[in-house]
């Protein structure tokens, strides 16, 4: 095992290792499983696509296949732990919000988790606010809605999370 950068070098040597920035070397005992790779958490996924509305709401076309096909890549090609899938008539607002206080309660501080929703959501302009609509949302009224503000909320309640990233 060798790092080199211009004038320092650093080398394991079993259970030690000797680094030198030229022309000084020191040579530092270290235990084993300092140099362990770094532990890995658990990889969760919330996965949510609705294309069958209620109410006001007009149909759309590809949300839930594309969900399902999400969900898919994770399980299989990413190896995901455990992928939670709503899709239509079961992505209400009360089993959304369910699933992210599942997550809450399950994630631990090592794990990631990636949450991917297809569906309508609207942006109140006077409020200056976005929210999700979920399949039970029968009017126009935000009193159905999830806002954005509070799914950013349960994302950052989560215990291993310190920054929300999102693209």
């Amino acid at each position: 095992f060798f790092f080199s950068s211009r004038r320092r070098h650093t080398r394991l040597q079993g259970d030690w290792v000797q680094t030198c920035a030229l022309p000084i070397c020191h040579r530092i005992d270290v235990a084993a499983e300092s140099l362990a790779p770094p532990e890995t958490g658990r990889n969760f996924a919330l996965v949510i696509g609705i294309d069958s509305y209620s109410g006001v709401w007009p149909a759309l076309d590809n949300a839930a296949r594309d969900a399902r096909a999400i969900a898919e890549l994770l399980r299989d090609a990413y190896e995901f732990d455990d992928v939670r899938l709503l899709l239509n008539a079961e992505a209400t607002r009360t089993n959304i919000l369910s699933q992210f206080e599942w997550l809450i309660e399950n994630v631990g501080q090592q794990d990631n988790v990636v949450v991917y929703y297809a569906g309508h959501g609207d942006y109140q302009e006077r409020m200056r606010r976005g929210f999700w609509v979920p399949v039970d949302a029968a009017s126009r009224s935000i009193i159905g809605y999830i806002p954005n503000s509070v799914i950013r909320d349960l994302i950052r309640s989560e215990e291993h999370t310190s920054e929300l990233q999102s693209p």
